[in-house]
């Protein structure tokens, strides 16, 4: 139950991050300063919060 929830905050997040990006971001640049911590706080932080508390 909690992986699913987990996963879904992951999908979530990376989502967030896009359209957050692509509605405020004014060039390529700006576009990936914004994209870029959502990507990894939504990836990486959530997949090691994942490995650290559910392992198998």
């Amino acid at each position: 139950m909690i992986i699913k929830l987990l996963e879904t905050l992951r999908i979530a997040g990376t989502f967030l991050g896009v359209f957050l990006a692509y509605c405020h971001g004014d060039s390529p640049e700006a576009v990936l300063r914004i994209m870029t911590p959502w990507f990894i706080g939504s990836i990486a932080g959530l997949s090691a919060i994942e490995g650290l508390f559910f392992r198998g």
